[in-house]
């Protein structure tokens, strides 16, 4: 037998399954707000932070002041990122020199414990029963700052100079004892270090052109052949991921799925270091979404790349040359043999 529903019943039925769309639809919406990115890495050259019109070739640095034995060690850091980046000769008494002075705080330490309920479970009376458990923590903090100066030597002037702060904040923590928690944190040195180790990284970053790993995020869009792209590309197979999100373009009737193949071989132009491809893929996407602000942001950031790498090539052009100066020849022994006796002949003939 059909029962019958009021208007006014239907009406709060219709409201209540328009109320579980809603929900469901906004749930939706947060878990593919909170889906994982992916993300491209690659390679690039940078510029160093001193004008595209000076090459330098060869460059000194000088044991930084300040905290003893780690103020030489941030000079030997230094030296030795300079020379790994293959760009820039470090040497003593070169036309360049950096110079700096470092300041490391005191290495703040906490120990502290904290209580909480938990359960037990006794074998012998096959029960569980509440009892206060405890956590215990440790914390090192500490402050390193450093400052450097790149200078000319023949004019004393300062070429470029800046300041960089590493914060360190770590909590180890144990369940058994203060002392197990205190016993796994780092030591103050390797704190220091570490500390030191990335103040070193930007100096250099600044003083030479330099290699640079950066990451970009991909698009997923909702055409499973993107995804399948992404796969490709994961596994290195960069012109099977193109030809992949090529075939979503021509076929897809999606506006947002076009735009996110269009953006994804963006990124992969980009990776190669072509630029202005890189800005015209990208463009289309913009054209197709103009307000996602991945691709505004996209066509801004490839600009940009551009303009970094044509001052990196100012920078590293008369090393480049002088990579490729091919050696003098010494005149070997045969050919040195076939000079005197074409000069022998000579002076013979003129008798």
């Amino acid at each position: 037998m059909l029962k019958n529903v009021t208007p006014h019943k239907k009406k709060s039925a219709n409201l209540k399954i328009a109320s579980v769309r809603l929900a469901m639809g906004l749930s939706l919406i947060m878990l593919a707000g909170c889906a994982p990115k992916v993300m491209h890495s690659f390679i690039v050259d940078a510029p160093a932070k001193y004008p595209s019109s000076l090459v330098i070739k060869e460059i000194e640095v000088l044991p930084f002041e300040g905290n003893g034995q780690y103020g030489q060690t941030i000079g030997i850091l230094i030296k030795s990122g300079i020379s790994h980046e293959g760009y820039i000769n470090v040497v003593p008494a070169a036309g360049y020199v950096v110079t700096g002075n470092l300041t490391i705080g005191e290495v703040y330490k906490n120990s502290r414990e904290k209580a909480y309920e938990c359960s037990e479970y006794d074998p012998n009376t096959k029960k569980s029963y509440k009892k206060t458990c405890y956590s215990y923590y440790h914390t090192k903090k500490t402050i390193t700052k450093v400052g450097y100066i790149l200078q000319d030597k023949s004019s004393g002037s300062t070429i470029i100079g800046d300041s960089f702060t590493s914060n360190f904040d770590r909590t180890w923590e144990s369940s058994t004892s203060v002392a197990d928690a205190e016993a796994s944190a780092s030591t103050d040195d390797a704190i220091i270090t570490a500390s030191i180790e990335e103040l070193a990284q930007k100096v250099v970053a600044d003083v030479t052109p330099h290699k640079m790993t950066v990451s970009r995020e991909l698009q997923k869009g909702n055409d499973d052949n993107i995804g399948l792209g992404i796969t490709y590309l994961e596994k290195g197979r960069a012109d099977q991921a193109v030809a992949i999100w090529d075939q979503v373009i021509n076929q897809s009737l999606k506006t947002e799925d076009k735009a996110a193949a269009y953006y994804n071989i963006g990124v992969v132009k980009e990776s190669q270091g072509l630029y202005k491809d890189a800005f015209e893929l990208y463009s289309k996407s913009n054209v197709l979404m103009p307000k996602d602000e991945l691709y505004m942001e996209a066509m801004t950031r490839v600009e940009s790349m551009k303009k970094d790498e044509e001052k990196t090539r100012a920078q590293t052009l008369v090393q480049e040359s002088a990579a490729f100066t091919p050696p003098p020849v010494e005149p070997t022994e045969h050919a040195h043999s076939r000079s005197a006796s074409h000069h022998h002949h000579k002076k013979k003939h003129h008798h």
